[in-house]
């Protein structure tokens, strides 16, 4: 599971939570970061959790070539 989240408080407690529920949890502070890593392994990213403000650069809806 993907989670991206800019709030480092509120993203270190949805990855405790998830990982609490038996989740394998990669985390991200930004958009453009968390593209990477599924462009690197998308076999991985089960499922996605997002911010959609996630400050400079891409957010929370935005997608290459969208």
């Amino acid at each position: 599971m993907l989670v991206v989240e800019d709030e480092s408080v509120i993203l270190l407690d949805i990855e405790h939570s998830l990982e609490e529920a038996g989740f394998e949890v990669v985390t991200s502070y930004r958009g453009e970061d968390a593209i990477s890593v599924f462009d690197d392994d998308p076999e991985r990213v089960l499922a996605l959790i997002t911010d959609i403000r996630l400050g400079d650069g891409t957010d929370g809806w935005q997608w290459p070539g969208t």
